[in-house]
């Protein structure tokens, strides 16, 4: 994934930081504006739920069903520069990367950690920040708690998603089976093609800049596959090609893919085939199941039809298709840690 894995600390207590700087905020007044308005004590004394303030949150989770956990973050410099995005845009875009991963897995959110490394408070954690952490929280359920540390460094950003979800009917990267259907949600492609805009300085309407500034809410698709029997999906982060082989994998199979579709859609969008399969950020969600519970889902969540993409064989070879033709097309997708995938 393309955030380290740097947990969260429920309390949202100030941390005893070895660095010393004079900030505009103190931790604790920060604590007290942002942090604690948010508790979400209506919900504490029916639910036994228990947010920021205490040592650590209380989650419960319904009988039958096990947590789901995921991390993610965002640091500066590496996953995006000043003037890409606002304040509150840049919020709403951690809890929606983060939380991405329990759509993948059929999950329903409960709630969220953020741990924050910041030069100095409020800085860019202030009033406009919240505003997107507060439409963020209607995808992930209660802010629970977390960290601020301060830093030397670069602002980061780390949120911890929890959910949960049956385990015998939790959407899996290994239970893709022979004759499935490869399709996806949305258009690969759109996030990677507006972040390039973004880059370059384009003046872009918000429709425009939507795909990678504020991912699509797959949440409720998830759970509508879950419902119809659907057992394998994975989110599509570091691109198209990438994800699904990863899929493959863990399920060992392989699959046919006739791409042509694909190609045309890309194209009608502006941006090659390459950027659909290896762009990645798209966060939609690239599921092998029926046909025809696949279809259903997506209607019961009144989504348009899938974009299907090829079938699962037994063999674990991947034959890449276009028109008919096999190619063998340039997206390696993206890898933190490769020169090659550099942003």
């Amino acid at each position: 994934r393309r955030s380290p894995d740097t947990p969260g600390r429920p309390e949202m207590l100030p941390s005893r930081s070895p660095l010393t700087r004079r900030a505009a905020m103190g931790e604790r007044q920060w604590i007290r504006e942002y942090i604690l308005p948010r508790v979400p004590a209506s919900t504490a004394e029916v639910s036994g739920l228990l947010g920021p303030g205490d040592d650590a949150a209380l989650c419960p989770i319904p009988a039958g069903e096990v947590s789901v956990l995921t991390i993610d973050g965002l640091i500066e410099g590496q996953h995006w520069l000043a003037g890409w995005l606002s304040e509150d845009e840049l919020a709403e875009r951690l809890i929606a990367v983060t939380v991405s991963d329990l759509s993948a897995m059929g999950a329903t959110p409960l709630g969220i950690l953020l741990s924050f490394e910041t030069p100095h408070l409020p800085g860019s954690l202030g009033s406009q920040f919240f505003q997107g952490i507060d439409r963020g929280l209607s995808r992930c359920g209660a802010l629970l708690g977390g960290n601020v540390v301060s830093t030397s460094g670069p602002l980061s950003l780390t949120a911890t998603a929890i959910g949960s979800v049956d385990p015998e009917r939790a959407l899996r990267r290994s239970q893709a089976q022979a004759e499935d259907t490869i399709a996806v949600s949305g258009l690969p492609g759109r996030a990677a093609a507006a972040r390039k805009r973004i880059a370059r300085g384009d003046s872009l309407s918000n429709a425009e800049r939507s795909p990678w500034v504020c991912p699509p809410d797959r949440n409720l698709l998830g759970k509508a596959l879950v419902e119809q029997g659907v057992r394998a999906a994975i989110d599509i982060s570091d691109g198209l090609l990438c994800d699904l082989k990863q899929l493959l994998a863990a399920s060992e199979v392989g699959a046919e893919l006739e791409l042509a579709p694909l190609a045309r859609a890309a194209e009608g969008a502006g941006f090659s085939l390459n950027t659909a399969l290896g762009g990645g950020e798209d966060y939609e969600l690239c599921i092998a199941g029926d046909e025809h519970a696949i279809a259903r889902a997506f209607a019961a969540v009144e989504l348009p039809p899938p974009l299907s993409i090829g079938t699962i064989h037994r063999e674990t070879t991947v034959e890449i298709m276009l028109d008919g033709v096999e190619i063998e097309p340039e997206a390696p997708g993206w890898d933190p840690f490769s020169e090659s995938t550099q942003r």
